[in-house]
């Protein structure tokens, strides 16, 4: 009898191990941002938008090993060695990354050779979704759709008989990239050629630029300025003869928390587009905002939204497909991507294939305007805080 006792004990004694070798494996989510360099800054917005999402999750019941990758160490082939042998680990379950657009290659290259779904939710080259791969999903637009969405919106805003414009664009090579492709979608979508004039950034030339210009009646003033630029050359056009129907600016740092608190409301009738601002009216923006301000007190931008939203969205398809571990969880992943449609804090977002791009969500971009208390948005209609004034009336407002 007694060595049945010790027996009984004995097994209570490992069966809390014996659970512990039985319980699965925590997935694992591989984050590849910028870490270190130049871009760290943007990299450190983006970190905050995972870690509020992964924490929001752990709460629900979902929990995520993050596993932190640096994107500047893939430029070297040691450290993109040491990736592909940490993607032959089963428990791994999905890529979201990376910021530029070069290391985004490098990472759906190796998406699609060991099948791991990859979603990228800032990298914006028109390639990445153009190459037919089945594992990439992209939710950010294409650099052309989003220029195209925006030259779009202008077109429609001129009517027939003005359709005449001009572009100052900074001469850098941004600038000039920029001025050139929208140059050639106002042409091909708006049937009219806008002068196309050049400046440099921070040189004492914007009069000279005014009077280039001045006495012609242009219906639409483009200005590919950074935000250091923009407001003076938005008070030389307020000072014109001829006010233009449309001012509008195309820089993504226009919809940065410190232009919006800082500087904005000295930018009256300005229109620009974005690819997120906190102001926009979806429910999950508001909710996002609320949870991020009381994390680390202070506004989001778009970089921290997207990469909360690529988490969301990952977080839905496993709860679409069973909370349990399954041998095949990478393929469940891109089965629930390729078919799913996701309300988020970016926008309703469905990946679709379509005009040559593969699994590349449609995203409109949201289109401001600044206006006397603040930036609206007009455009799309689900999102939009309130209405367009064209032409905006108090340009004298700034001598």
């Amino acid at each position: 009898m007694l060595w049945l006792l010790a027996l009984g004990l004995f097994s209570l004694s490992i069966t809390p191990s014996l659970h512990a070798q039985a319980a699965p494996t925590p997935w694992k989510v591989a984050l590849v941002l910028p870490m270190t360099g130049p871009k760290a800054p943007v990299g450190e917005r983006l970190k905050k938008g995972y870690t509020l999402a992964l924490r929001k999750l752990a709460k629900q019941g979902v929990s995520l090993d993050p596993v932190w990758i640096d994107e500047g160490s893939l430029f070297r082939e040691g450290s993109r060695k040491d990736l592909r042998e940490r993607l032959r680990d089963p428990s791994i379950i999905t890529m979201v990354g990376a910021y530029s657009s070069d290391v985004t290659y490098k990472l759906e290259v190796l998406a699609q050779k060991y099948k791991i779904p990859l979603i990228i939710p800032s990298a914006m080259a028109d390639r990445l979704t153009r190459q037919g791969f089945k594992w990439v999903f992209r939710l950010c637009p294409s650099r052309g759709m989003f220029l195209e969405g925006f030259a779009s919106f202008l077109i429609k805003l001129l009517p027939p008989s003005h359709t005449t414009g001009v572009i100052l664009y900074e001469n850098t090579p941004w600038g000039e990239d920029l001025g050139r492709k929208m140059k050639a979608i106002l042409r091909d979508k708006g049937g009219f050629s806008p002068l196309f004039l050049p400046y440099t950034p921070g040189a004492p030339e914007y009069q000279q630029l005014m009077e280039k210009i001045k006495e012609k009646s242009f219906s639409l003033i483009l200005l590919i300025s950074s935000t250091t630029d923009i407001l003076p050359l938005l008070h030389g056009i307020q000072n014109r003869r001829h006010h233009p129907l449309i001012v509008a600016g195309l820089d993504l740092a226009f919809s940065l928390p410190f232009f919006f608190s800082n500087q904005c409301l000295e930018a009256q009738g300005l229109i620009f587009p974005a690819l997120w601002v906190p102001c926009a009216a979806w429910a999950q923006a508001r909710d996002f905002c609320r949870d991020y301000r009381t994390c680390y007190k202070e506004d989001p931008d778009y970089h921290a939204a997207e990469a909360y939203s690529a988490l969301w969205i990952l977080d839905e398809v496993l709860r679409q497909g069973g909370s349990g571990a399954h041998k095949d969880q990478r393929s469940l992943i891109q089965k629930g991507l390729t078919k799913g449609h996701f309300l988020t804090p970016m926008g309703p977002v469905e990946f679709k294939s379509h005009e040559g791009y593969t699994h590349q969500n449609t995203m409109e971009p949201l289109i401001i305007q600044i206006r006397d208390k603040g930036p609206i948005v007009v455009h799309p209609l689900d999102a939009a805080t309130g209405r367009m004034q064209v032409p905006w009336s108090p340009f004298s407002k700034y001598p």
